[in-house]
């Protein structure tokens, strides 16, 4: 009888927390796990009142469920032992978070090669730890000072806390979209490229008519707003229709407009190459087409 007590007892404590064949023997004050009471209740080892009595000490790792209640009646608990594991049941407490040793400062270093600590033993705790300092000519001459060999030196520059990089600066804003409210706000034009050559046609008119009014630019960045069009040209007995010259015939029209760098449209025209001079009808093609483009440009600013 007296070994059947002390199995019982064995097992209340061994399957604490703990499931059948754990190698880790559990603390004393941890509570009974359901096997455990199980076993100790199948051995039949302990009374009621001594299973009682280390139940109401120890406490229970788990709810007294329905299933649970029908396990521990099976194998023999009385109401008086599943009252009271219903009544000390004692969750499982969240383990403390690991203290992480906070880094050597420099006067810790110092202390140690000071106080007669190897310098290999400190290299093997500044590699744990790390260092809160870095690693400059003035402390390196100190802890050379207080005994401090190369490899001790290493290991402190290699774990030093370096300072943070810096974040990287935003991009800047965008600049805003500059909005023209008229034609005469208009100081740098970028002409694009046209059929025919109509853009190069138009280059040589401003620099003969109006050639102190624009600067015109190269590169789009440089613009205040763009000059776009396009050009068409019939040759032989092709003709092309446009709707200022209604009933007269052109061999070559353009249609160009000057817009802002938001897309709105401060000047649009259209022209032809058709003359009508007296004797026989003279025509231009595009160079024709630019001039009258101009000067209809001309006309506008004025």
């Amino acid at each position: 009888m007296r070994a059947r007590f002390l199995i019982a007892a064995v097992l209340v404590s061994l399957f604490a927390l703990h499931p059948a064949g754990a190698q880790s023997a559990p603390e004393p004050t941890k509570p009974i796990s359901q096997q455990g009471l199980s076993e100790a209740l199948k051995i039949g080892g302990l009374t009621t009142p001594e299973l009682i009595q280390i139940v109401e000490k120890r406490g229970v790792s788990f709810q007294l469920t329905s299933e649970a209640e029908a396990n521990l009646r099976a194998a023999g608990a009385e109401p008086s032992l599943l009252a009271a594991v219903r009544a000390n049941y004692r969750p499982a407490t969240p383990a403390p978070p690991s203290q992480t040793p906070a880094p050597l400062s420099k006067d810790e270093v110092v202390t140690l090669l000071t106080a007669g600590a190897p310098p290999a033993r400190i290299v093997q705790i500044v590699r744990e730890r790390g260092v809160s300092f870095v690693l400059t000519p003035e402390t390196s001459h100190e802890l050379t000072l207080a005994g401090a060999d190369d490899k001790l030196l290493a290991a402190i520059n290699a774990g030093s806390a370096k300072p943070p990089s810096p974040e990287p600066m935003p991009p800047p804003p965008p600049a805003p979209v500059q909005r023209l409210t008229s034609l005469k706000d208009v100081h740098k034009l970028f002409i694009e490229k046209m059929e025919n050559n109509l853009d190069e046609y138009l280059r040589a008119e401003f620099s003969k008519q109006i050639p102190r009014r624009f600067v015109i630019v190269l590169h789009q960045e440089e613009a205040d707003a763009f000059m776009v069009g396009s050009s068409e040209q019939k040759k032989g007995t092709g003709a092309a229709v446009t709707g200022r010259y209604l009933g007269l015939h052109d061999t070559a029209t353009g249609t160009v407009s000057i817009v802002d760098k938001a897309g709105t449209v401060l000047w649009a025209s259209e022209a032809g190459d058709r003359s009508l001079l007296l004797g026989p009808i003279k025509r231009g093609g595009p160079r024709k087409v630019a001039d009258r483009l101009v000067h209809n440009l001309k006309k506008a600013l004025e």
